[in-house]
């Protein structure tokens, strides 16, 4: 009957895909995560520039330690001498050579600059907070990339599989078709629709197997991968339990990403502010060298000479008026302080109003993934049905193909919606800060 044999290319299709995805290395989810983490050329950047700014964050570049510098200067002199003293005694000669040597070392340390450097140090720390959470950040948009082309290949994985099961309907179609008008019980006319039919069918499964690779090659670029690297996705999309809306903004509160780069551009603002008052105080240093010389002639009053000794010293510098410049820099550190703040208040805002909609996305597309499973179980019901009542002539090849239709899309259906849910469960944990953990 055909309606048995529709249920046992069911099977086989199903048991097709399964050899073919042992045929590959099967690649879970995890395993891609943990391949992009290590091998992902974007966050391996990010990690490069959050190291830099770690490395930034010291107390020499804050301006807490002194600058000690060291010169060293040999010099030689070849001259042609004629000297006449008082006396009258002459003094000549040709080709003397003279040497200097000279040796010192110089510190310089501003013990006092308005506490500039408490505020510098406090801002390095800033800088190298925020590079983690710039690395965070990367993490995130790379992994949301990361599931978006994963779940679409188990979408294409599923989808190829519902095309495969029509194509061998059509064919069982076409069959079918052709016995009838081999007994005289059918007409050409049924034949060519049932081939237009097939094709159509073969045509949507070329699509779906191109768009496949493709977004397998976007996977295996993710993870560092060359593209044309084979493997097998999961058979499932598989969706977490419902998460509650108030535990979900209660974490995002606290760990969302992008909110914790805004508290920190706030406080960098207060910062600045901080930083501009410096002006406003004196600057004091302390200053020491010590000094050591020779000096060699073979002419003149000293044949040879050698100076050592140390200088030390306290130095203060205070601008008394450098053209209001100080109390402009005051005021524009000020209101660029005030831009941070109201930024911080948009941030929030924004990741409030974020949250509540993909939550709410997040819902409609639960609602739909279950409406569409009993709408799927139903649409193979009465593909099964449509196949029985052509066998018995109940019905034409076109309500079939209606039948048919209407399973492959109730399929498709469910693919999506499975696929929209994950996805809005994936940005929930995102927003709520917690994807990375």
């Amino acid at each position: 009957m055909m309606t048995r044999s529709i249920k046992q290319m069911s099977c086989f299709t199903a048991i097709l895909c399964a050899l073919n995805a042992g045929a590959q290395d099967m690649l879970t989810v995890d395993e891609a995560v943990a391949a992009v983490l290590l091998n992902n050329f974007d966050i391996r950047l990010a990690r490069t520039a959050a190291e830099i700014e770690a490395e930034n964050n010291t107390l020499g570049n804050a301006g807490y330690l002194p600058v000690v510098d060291g010169t060293f200067i040999q010099e030689y002199d070849l001259n042609n001498v004629r000297q006449q003293f008082v006396s009258g005694d002459v003094q000549e000669g040709t080709g003397l050579q003279n040497e200097r040597m000279n040796f010192a070392v110089l510190a310089d340390w501003t013990v006092f600059g308005g506490f500039a450097a408490v505020t510098e140090k406090q801002r390095l720390e800033i800088f190298e907070k925020q590079g983690e959470i710039a690395v965070r950040m990367q993490i995130e948009a790379v992994l949301m990339e990361l599931f978006a082309a994963y779940y679409e290949a188990v979408s294409l994985r599923k989808e190829i599989s519902a095309v495969e099961s029509a194509i061998r309907i059509s064919s069982e179609r076409l069959r079918f078709a052709e016995e009838e008008r081999a007994l005289g019980a059918g007409s050409g006319l049924q034949v060519l629709q049932a081939k237009v039919d097939m094709n159509a069918d073969s045509a949507a499964l070329v699509r779906r197997e191109f768009e496949l690779r493709r977004i397998k090659s976007v996977i295996n670029e993710l993870m560092g991968r060359e593209p044309d690297m084979p493997f097998a996705t999961a058979d499932e999309i598989v969706l977490k339990p419902l998460m509650p809306f108030d535990a979900l903004s209660q974490k995002a509160s606290a760990g969302n990403a992008e909110l914790f780069n805004a508290r920190w551009e706030a406080k960098a603002g207060e910062l600045e502010t901080k930083a501009a008052r410096a002006s406003y105080y004196p600057e004091l240093g302390l200053q020491g060298m010590y000094n050591f010389q020779t000096s060699e002639s073979e002419a003149g009053f000293l044949v040879n000479s050698r100076l050592s000794g140390l200088t030390y010293g306290l130095t203060a510098r205070w601008n008394l008026f450098g053209g209001f410049n100080t109390r402009r820099e005051a005021k524009t550190a000020k209101l660029r302080n005030e831009m941070a703040q109201v930024n911080l208040e948009q941030t929030e805002l924004r990741m409030r109003g974020e949250l509540y909609r993909v939550y709410e996305s997040y819902i409609m597309a639960r609602r739909l993934y279950s409406i569409e499973q009993k709408n799927t179980e139903v649409a193979r019901q009465n593909l099964d049905i449509a196949a029985e009542q052509m066998r018995l002539g109940s019905i034409n090849a076109l309500e079939l193909r209606e039948a048919q239709r209407n399973s492959v899309d109730a399929e498709f259906r469910l693919i999506e919606a499975a696929f929209e849910a994950k996805m809005a469960e994936a940005d929930l944990l995102r927003l709520s800060g917690g994807l990375t953990e």
